[in-house]
């Protein structure tokens, strides 16, 4: 019983974190700067959440959590992409 209550508190912050993350994005968007995102935190909470959760038979779909927080795999993504159009506009104006 308390692996239960542990393992959905996790599930709910990470959810919690993932939503605020997509609301920095949403500020970014429409405002043109908003605070900082936090990377990770979300999408291993969400992950720890569900994959540990006693009798979950749907566990092996418990890294779907990284693609939905925005900090884990589409906000790293953004930022690979987003320093290397960086780079390469640098590395352009020296020649």
């Amino acid at each position: 019983m308390i692996l239960h209550i542990l393992f959905v508190v996790m599930f709910l912050i990470g959810l919690w974190l993932a939503i605020l993350n997509w609301y920095v994005v949403y500020l970014g968007v429409t405002k043109g700067h908003a605070p900082s995102w936090m990377p990770l935190i979300a999408g291993i909470l969400l992950f720890v959440g569900f994959y540990f959760y006693p009798e979950n038979t749907l566990r092996h779909w418990a890294w779907v959590a990284f693609f939905i927080d925005f900090g884990s795999v589409p906000g790293l993504g953004y930022t690979v992409l987003f320093y290397s159009w960086r780079v390469y506009k640098n590395f352009r104006k020296l020649f």
